[in-house]
């Protein structure tokens, strides 16, 4: 039996398809000496936050402590989130912290003092293991350009890059960032914190092709399930390549095999035709999780490319933005 995970990403890197490439990059970054950050780049919903878990699986050791960083919006929030996790790590008791006041509020700390907190606690993490073998932390950051996007004005998002940029740049510490963007900003680009990217290591994740598409069904269904050529046609114009909005017209195509009798069944094989494929896109497109993501995605997520190759694919009125347009349309 298959796992499609839909609509949540996946959480361990053995069910992502064809992410071999980008876990052998993520692996060959975090093992060296020079600390680049690594980006995960790619529009809403193709797939970041998956390939997150499964560097987040695939990378915690005894010696490399993965970190998922909570949403924070400003740098004082951001360091000491850092130093909560180090003070844990450390085996410190996190109510003995003096890093919060008494309703939890994060406390100002300057940059210098903590470097200074920050090695003291990775000093003891690693006496802590015992075997003398250095101790490394990967911070994972979800959505960072929606953080800068929702820091404190330009200059709260300023504070930030500079922040992470000296903690790469100007220290020792055994620290490896992991970010996921939509998108990098010319502004970005043209601040003083902008090697923090134009030095990270770049994984960019597009839509499939046609064959990768066909390639992902030939991985994830079980032998008896057979998708007719008019069907797989069906799927990519109705999805667009889009991984996400793949699994939707597949969850919904198995949803309703499964009320008809089809799937799940003891027949020795199971025909998929393109009439099964457009009924699931219809389905897929009137759905709760495709109209919130679709409405993010072509109002607000989208960049101006993306969404001109979206639309290029959705070219026929079973692409599931035809779809859901003409469903709103009729609300």
């Amino acid at each position: 039996m298959f796992e499609l995970n839909f609509p949540n990403p996946v959480t361990n890197a053995v069910d992502l398809f064809d992410r071999t490439f980008e876990l052998h990059e993520v692996s060959r970054a975090l093992a060296s000496s020079a600390r680049r950050p690594v980006i995960i780049l790619g529009e809403r919903k193709v797939g970041k936050t998956s390939l997150l878990k499964g560097i987040e699986a695939a990378a915690q050791t005894p010696h490399t402590l993965v970190c998922r960083l909570a949403e924070v919006y400003t740098q004082v929030e951001l360091a000491v989130e850092i130093l909560d996790r180090l003070w844990a790590s450390a085996g410190r008791p996190l109510r003995t912290a003096p890093l919060r006041d008494a309703d939890g509020k994060p406390q100002p700390i300057t940059t210098g003092a903590f470097v200074a907190l920050a090695t003291t606690l990775v000093d003891d993490a690693t006496r802590r293991i015992g075997d003398g073998a250095e101790v490394r932390f990967v911070w994972m950051l979800d959505d960072m350009d929606g953080l800068l996007r929702k820091a404190e004005g330009e200059r709260g998002a300023s504070r930030i890059l500079v922040f992470l940029l000296h903690l790469v740049e100007q220290t020792a510490l055994p620290f490896h960032f992991v970010f996921t963007m939509t998108h990098i900003s010319p502004s970005l680009l043209g601040s003083y914190a902008s090697s923090l990217v134009k030095t990270a290591t770049l994984l960019p994740l597009r839509l499939w092709s046609s064959d990768e598409m066909d390639a992902f069904l030939d991985w994830l269904m079980p032998a008896p399930v057979v998708f007719t050529a008019d069907a797989r046609e069906v799927l990519f114009v109705a999805s667009g390549g889009h991984p996400y909005f793949t699994k939707a017209v597949l969850f919904w195509l198995f949803q309703q095999l499964t009320a008809a009798g089809g799937w799940g069944s003891k027949r020795s094989e199971l025909t998929v035709t393109a009439a099964d494929v457009e009924r699931a896109a219809a389905a897929a497109a009137a759905s709760y999780e495709i109209d919130l993501t679709l409405g993010n995605l072509l109002v607000a997520g989208a960049t101006t490319d993306a969404g001109a190759q979206l639309e290029a694919r959705f070219s026929n009125r079973i692409g599931l933005i035809d779809r859901w347009l003409l469903n709103r349309v009729i609300r």
